[in-house]
């Protein structure tokens, strides 16, 4: 091979790897945390509008918004959220906002999705001016986002990156207050991954994770938000091979729904 074309072929390949950290979860680096967890790098949002998915799993979360359209994005955008695919699940997030512009849940799930600091905090921001007309469900949705930042939390982008105490607090009155909500179940599960130590003990949080995890998936075997995290929680685990329930199609298999 000659020298010019093995040039050219390693500056293609550095080319590619630069533009997948741009578009893919990384991991984090193991001295941030003991938790295991998914976080990405600050990113504009995707181009052009979303439209509804097909082969991603399922995800549903209950909100006040009268637009049945923008009630099937936001449960792609919690899907989406869920199996760690960020631009997709703003753009998702995005186009229910456009469909309802009362929706706070839309603001709710921007923020999750965290795709740069401005842009969450301009979301919490819109969620906060929504919470007067909307439910009370969602009301909690909005104090959980807000607090996400708050207690000595990491600033990192992503949802298993949020490790804020009063967070955590906020999700757990959602479940209290509705048992039924399995989102709310997912987000405290992702909330409270910490791995295993090396003696295959799950350090604290992680069995409280994948009890949280498996109760979503006994009940909607397909939910796509409830797989991830389930594999996280047992990734450094001694068993492995349950990382995941129900594994979910590589997503350029993904198609537009007719």
């Amino acid at each position: 091979m000659s020298p010019p074309r093995t040039r050219f072929r390693l500056g293609l390949t550095g080319l590619v790897a630069v533009c997948l950290l741009g578009l893919t979860p990384v991991r984090a680096p193991a001295e941030t945390s003991a938790s295991s967890f998914d976080l990405w790098l600050p990113s504009p949002p995707a181009r052009g509008p979303a439209w509804l998915m097909t082969g991603i799993g399922r995800a549903h979360i209950e909100s006040a918004t009268r637009s049945g359209e923008a009630q099937k994005f936001l449960d792609q955008g919690f899907a989406l959220l869920g199996e760690g695919w960020p631009a997709e699940a703003d753009r998702a997030f995005e186009r229910a906002a456009a469909l309802d512009s009362r929706c706070a849940m839309a603001q709710v799930g921007i923020a999750m999705v965290g795709l740069g600091g401005a842009r969450r905090d301009s979301a919490v921001a819109r969620a906060q001016r929504l919470a007067e007309g909307a439910s009370a469900r969602d009301r909690l949705y909005i104090e959980a986002v807000a607090a996400a930042g708050t207690g000595g939390a990491v600033a990192l982008p992503g949802p298993f990156a949020i490790t804020s105490d009063d967070y955590r607090r906020a999700l757990r009155k959602i479940v209290t207050t509705f048992p039924g909500d399995l989102t709310a179940r997912v987000l405290l599960a992702q909330s409270l991954i910490t791995g295993f130590d090396a003696d295959g003990a799950p350090r604290a949080g992680t069995s409280e994770a994948i009890a949280l995890c498996e109760g979503v998936l006994n009940k909607d075997p397909s939910n796509a938000a409830a797989n991830h995290p389930l594999a996280h929680a047992y990734e450094s685990s001694p068993w492995r091979a349950r990382r995941s329930r129900s594994p979910r199609p590589h997503p350029r298999s993904r198609t537009r729904s007719t």
